[in-house]
């Protein structure tokens, strides 16, 4: 019996070993978030670079895939991660007629001013990231369904509020999230 104990401890330790030699590569947010935006694509638009997109809500979302998942899906769906709305050059009926700025389409406050116009990917995405962290908090304190509660709160409506192209977003979420 303490053969058979000691053998099976043995096989134990062996596959402990093995199993993480034999894992493909250790996780990378950004690759991750590169991959995910293959299959959103932007129509008729110059994109924004995935690469610079995928480094800024990585270090803006600090690594967390969810909000990075809900960063990225914003984008996409409020602008198809199109490189001329993250520098600003919204046509007079884009970007909420103007209050709305960059590829997350963030409307002033006091949390923005400061940043608020700047077309650098990496201000975008911290401005958005926090913006989010808030909505989800909001979300999460209204006892809102998760995520659609969320974006709910990111658009400033109330959590009980459709928001425009809803399901599209709960549904490019998902998407998003399995590639993460």
């Amino acid at each position: 019996m303490s053969k058979c104990f000691a053998l099976s401890l043995l096989l134990l330790a062996i596959l402990a070993i093995a199993l993480p030699a034999a894992s493909k590569e250790p996780y990378n947010l950004v690759d991750r978030l590169v991959t995910a935006q293959r299959g959103l694509q932007a129509p008729r638009e110059e994109k924004t670079d995935p690469v610079a997109l995928a480094r800024a809500i990585a270090i803006a979302s600090k690594g967390d895939r969810i909000l990075a998942a809900a960063m990225l899906t914003t984008a996409y769906v409020e602008t198809s991660l199109s490189d001329r709305l993250r520098r600003n050059e919204c046509r007079p009926q884009e970007c909420d007629r103007r209050k709305a700025w960059g590829l997350y389409q963030i409307h002033k406050d006091g949390y923005t001013a400061d940043v608020w116009g700047s077309p650098d990917v990496d201000v975008q995405s911290v401005a958005a990231a926090r913006k989010m962290k808030s909505a989800f908090y909001t979300a999460k304190n209204a006892h809102a369904p998760f995520p659609v509660g969320m974006f709910r709160a990111y658009g400033g409506r109330r959590v009980t509020a459709t928001v425009p192209r809803e399901a599209l977003r709960v549904s490019t979420f998902n998407q998003v999230l399995g590639h993460l």
